[in-house]
């Protein structure tokens, strides 16, 4: 008498619907990630922009370099907003400094 294998029904059985399924929740944890910084990115952009009228596309040019860096670390919704503060802070005060220098002379280049 042979037997016949019972293959188990399960909802895992099918490995290409199981990999569906992760490339699924992959792809959507992505978005939510992305909408997420995205998000960030535009409220620092205008707080920024607004608050201390910094050149946009110098700032805009900015938080594209964090969100670039964040998303090297594999943890950008933990990183990025710090980091994008930062590269802000950054623009402003390399403007404070070319404004500096307009006023005063290139000799001011030099002092810290």
């Amino acid at each position: 008498m042979q037997r016949e294998k019972q293959i188990m029904k399960t909802r895992f059985s099918n490995p290409t619907t199981g990999r569906a399924r992760l490339a699924r929740y992959c792809r959507i944890s992505y978005q939510g990630a992305l909408g997420q910084l995205q998000r960030i990115k535009q409220s620092i952009q205008t707080e920024f922009a607004k608050r201390f009228r910094v050149d946009e596309r110098m700032l805009r040019v900015a938080l594209i370099e964090a969100e670039a860096e964040a998303w090297e670390t594999g943890f950008p919704h933990l990183v990025f907003p710090s980091l994008a503060e930062e590269k802000a802070q950054a623009v402003i005060t390399r403007q404070a400094r070319e404004r500096t220098i307009l006023q005063h002379g290139p000799e001011m280049a030099f002092l810290e």
